[in-house]
């Protein structure tokens, strides 16, 4: 298995049945093509499916936030220093 795989696998606490449909992807496709992989490591496996197909349907409408709104709603986010 490719170190990069399994660091990831380790990184992320995936389940079995994660790490074998992750495995068979990649037997399956050629190497170049390999690294453009992109998953959701959400955990839980769940989405909403009435949004997806909402999307898949061209319905999602565009919603504009003022910047008041957006100024409050963020208001009460803790300060966190990034170096």
């Amino acid at each position: 298995m490719n170190t990069r795989l399994q660091m990831l696998f380790e990184k992320h606490n995936l389940s079995d049945k994660n790490r074998y449909e992750i495995n068979q992807i990649f037997l399956l496709l050629p190497v170049e093509k390999q690294k453009n992989i992109l998953i959701c490591f959400s955990g839980h496996g769940h989405f909403d499916m009435a949004a997806y197909d909402n999307y898949l349907s061209d319905n999602l409408k565009d919603v504009e936030f003022s910047d008041n709104l957006i100024k409050e709603a963020l208001k009460d986010l803790p300060n966190i220093k990034v170096n």
